[in-house]
């Protein structure tokens, strides 16, 4: 197993050689080291034609559609490998490359059908407070008169994406968004490097239990009333330079198991490939067909218990699998 140390050891080995070996530099803009027959054939398709079309690397692009699609399952599903072994699809997912070798657009890509939902469930809300409001400037007397509800509810906004707030803000966002979400930081460093900006608290100690699925609470007095997620379900996912892998290191999370809950995508190749003006358009829909991945598991629904939270639908593996 590579351990973190070493791997961001090897990064700054990269970084301070400057040199490439033949090995290297062969296939440049050809080869990736993702597994990408691992993938269901739709997502391998996907993967393969943004690289050949829009020259999306595929050591990028993979994990960061790995992460949209972990995020549309949320609390849905869980997997069991053997009888009391249960696994979620929470991913903590850092792209590490050097400025220009196009890690950004990848995961904005993967992450846009999720954007696009939670634009359209802030449309909803907008309207659903506004209508809110004009029912609350109605006395009590005059809402039963006109049929109307006379303790209206406010409503909550429905989401998937968060991004720079305090693990109290989640546990807000997440009571009303018991499926799961999803924090995107395209700076990775921005995520880590604002813990406990508010408070003395240990957030590394909150995204360690977020990541194991364990149930979290916020009892502080400024949160407005007590908080108790019994499944908390958030993906953390971004971009991440090598020279900065240190700092993520720093604070004791080198050796507390935060650095190994995050999955840390490097490429051997990292050099911004050359733009090609007779590029080819796609022979497929290939972003209606990933958002229409997404959407599939976005749908998917399952039993709520009578505290609203979602009871997973327990996936086994097949005997090849194991």
């Amino acid at each position: 197993m590579i351990t973190p140390d070493a791997i961001i050891s090897e990064m700054v080995k990269l970084r301070e050689s400057g040199q490439e070996t033949e090995q290297e530099t062969t296939g440049r803009n050809t080869g990736t080291d993702f597994p990408i027959d691992v993938l269901p054939y739709k997502m391998q398709r996907i993967v393969r034609e943004a690289r050949a079309t829009i020259g999306f690397p595929e050591d990028y692009l993979a994990p960061s559609l790995l992460v949209a699609v972990a995020t549309a399952i949320g609390n849905t599903m869980m997997v069991e490998h053997i009888p009391g072994w249960k696994e979620n699809a929470i991913l903590f997912l850092a792209l590490v490359g050097r400025p220009g070798a196009c890690k950004s657009h990848p995961l904005s890509y993967a992450m846009h059908p999720l954007i696009d939902h939670d634009s359209e469930m802030a449309a909803q809300f907008e309207k659903e407070m506004r209508q809110y409001l004009d029912t609350l400037n109605i006395p009590a007397k005059k809402r039963a008169e006109q049929g109307l509800d006379p303790n209206p509810r406010e409503p909550e906004r429905k989401r998937f994406i968060i991004s720079d707030i305090t693990p109290e803000a989640v546990l807000r966002i997440h009571s009303q968004n018991k499926r799961g979400l999803c924090l995107v930081s395209d700076e990775f460093s921005g995520w880590f490097k604002n813990f406990n900006r508010y408070n003395n608290g240990s957030e590394s100690e909150f995204w360690m239990s977020v990541f194991s699925n364990k149930f979290a609470m916020a009892d502080r007095k400024s949160s407005a009333s007590g908080i108790f997620i019994r499944r908390p379900f958030i993906c953390v996912c971004g971009t991440i330079q090598p020279e900065i892998l240190w700092e993520l290191a720093s604070n004791s999370r080198s050796s507390n198991g935060f650095l190994e809950r995050i999955l840390f995508v490097i490429p051997v190749n990292q050099d911004m490939g050359k733009w090609n003006k007779e590029r080819r358009l796609p022979t497929f829909p290939m972003t209606e067909e990933w958002k229409a991945v997404l959407q599939k598991l976005m749908s998917h629904s399952t039993e709520v218990d009578a505290n609203g939270d979602f009871v997973p639908r327990m996936l086994g593996f097949t005997q090849e699998a194991i």
